[in-house]
């Protein structure tokens, strides 16, 4: 996605953190886009940021707020992310002029 999600991503070391949603909550999919979403990013490199080393540990990830709109609008909001991602995918692969 964008050039500087990746450079941020970079700064940080991300250990791994399951996330388990309660699907009568939140969508699936809508979580994964919020965990890649740059104000998601940019929360967890500052708290990153006050550690000896630039990680990231799980309960600092599962202590985070996330906007949670209802089930409708998540899965609406998911499906367009994810429409997004799809063509910017197809863009970057194909070295397309616009990528």
């Amino acid at each position: 996605w964008p050039a500087r999600t990746e450079t941020t991503y970079a700064r940080l070391i991300v250990r791994e953190c399951l996330l388990r949603p309660n699907l009568n909550q939140i969508d699936d999919r809508y979580l994964f886009h919020w965990v890649r979403c740059e104000e998601f990013v940019d929360e967890m490199v500052k708290k990153a940021a006050r550690a000896s080393y630039p990680a990231v540990w799980d309960r600092i990830v599962k202590a985070s707020t996330i906007p949670l709109p209802s089930l409708d609008e998540q899965k609406q909001i998911a499906a367009v992310l994810g429409m997004a991602f799809g063509v910017y995918r197809f863009v970057a692969e194909n070295d397309h002029p616009f990528s």
